[in-house]
């Protein structure tokens, strides 16, 4: 009688410790998964323009780029952004702006399937916006495709919609600088009509406050535009300019070799 108590005790203890190990095994995986999950990295606004700035930095001075860190940077951010928020919107459309740029050194299928991954997110939030500093960052994206994107004529054909959506939203001048800009890769600077037209917008360069980006991106085309309507003199003083603002850049040194070539644009 003895032993069949002691025995049956043993059992019910062992049934205990292997429940209770069970549970702390289950108790474990949990532990491990709220783990990673709040490990995974949560940018702050000010991460993400750092981060930016400083890859932009190195790429536009033509230091070389970690292109499968800002890649992951950039997958982590587009996951984690809340595009309903403009200032999220505008920063993660600065952040694709700038790997747009990388493209035209750095091209690949894998970077084609991440901008079209973008472009399809971001496109239902930008088309409802009416923040003109959003349609502005959207435009500015695609503006920097031109040079890159083997769909270079559609995304010319696209810009003017988004200029003329910012010219109803903002009366600051930027929206028709930017279309000056598009003026001079769309269509023939020689027309009469269009060269008086992008001259008088040429003055809101150092007028308005720009992004060291926009500024730059003013320049070349700008200088694009004095070289194909045969000022030589100002098109390589613009020319100057873009590569004070970023010393070595890749552009200034392409745009430079195509007029040695006599070709006035990308």
């Amino acid at each position: 009688m003895g032993n069949y108590f002691l025995s049956n005790v043993i059992s019910k203890l062992d049934a205990f410790k292997s429940f209770h190990k069970k549970f702390f095994h289950i108790g474990l995986l949990m532990c491990v998964f709220v783990w990673n999950a709040f490990a995974q990295v949560i940018y702050s606004s000010n991460d993400i323009s750092n981060e930016v700035e400083s890859v932009r930095s190195q790429f536009f001075t033509g230091q070389n780029v970690n292109i499968e860190e800002y890649e992951l940077f950039l997958d982590t951010f587009l996951d984690q952004c809340n595009l309903r928020d403009d200032n999220a919107l505008i920063q993660i459309l600065d952040s694709f702006n700038l790997y747009s740029n990388i493209q035209t050194l750095h091209a690949a299928k894998e970077s084609s399937d991440r901008i079209n991954k973008f472009e399809k997110q971001i496109h239902p939030y930008v088309q409802r916006s009416k923040n003109p500093n959003v349609i502005h960052e959207y435009a500015s994206y695609l503006y920097s495709k031109i040079s890159w994107s083997k769909n270079s004529f559609s995304v010319i054909e696209e810009l003017p919609y988004w200029y003329k959506k910012n010219m109803r939203l903002e009366n600051t001048g930027k929206a028709e600088l930017f279309y000056a800009m598009w003026l001079i890769n769309a269509v023939n600077s020689k027309e009469s009509n269009w060269i008086s037209y992008i001259k008088q917008k040429e003055s809101l360069i150092d007028n308005l406050e720009l992004k060291r980006r926009d500024l730059f991106n003013c320049y070349l085309a700008y200088s694009m535009f004095y070289m194909k309507t045969l000022d030589t003199k100002k098109g390589f003083e613009y020319l100057n300019k873009a590569e004070q603002l970023y010393p070595n850049n890749y552009f200034s040194a392409l745009l430079e070799i195509n007029y040695k070539r006599g070709r006035y644009s990308w």
